[in-house]
């Protein structure tokens, strides 16, 4: 991620400038998108953070998301765990189910 950063420090987010609920996780894709919760006068830079750090559907970050759950779905890794290494797509799969 920082390697995608570059000189873009002040153009992306903080990662504690990020409230509750600002990105999801979209099954199945595993693509991230910003959500309604993001205030106005963050939301271009929310864009650009998911642009820049490849974080959207990077194939690394798409790899990596599909590991996770991938585990869960084979059962060898239950929600509860899902939700410990990767918050938001136990999220994801709580809204599936919901």
């Amino acid at each position: 991620m920082n390697a995608s950063k570059q000189n873009a420090d002040d153009a992306v987010l903080d990662p504690y400038e990020v409230g509750p609920g600002w990105f999801e996780i979209i099954l199945p894709s595993l693509q991230m998108r910003v959500t309604d919760a993001v205030p106005a006068a963050f939301r271009a830079k929310a864009e650009f953070t998911l642009k820049r750090l490849k974080l959207r559907d990077g194939e690394t970050v798409i790899r990596w998301r599909r590991s996770w759950y991938e585990l869960y779905l084979d059962g060898n890794l239950a929600l509860d765990g899902l939700r410990s290494v990767a918050p938001l797509i136990a999220a994801a799969v709580e809204r599936q189910n919901a």
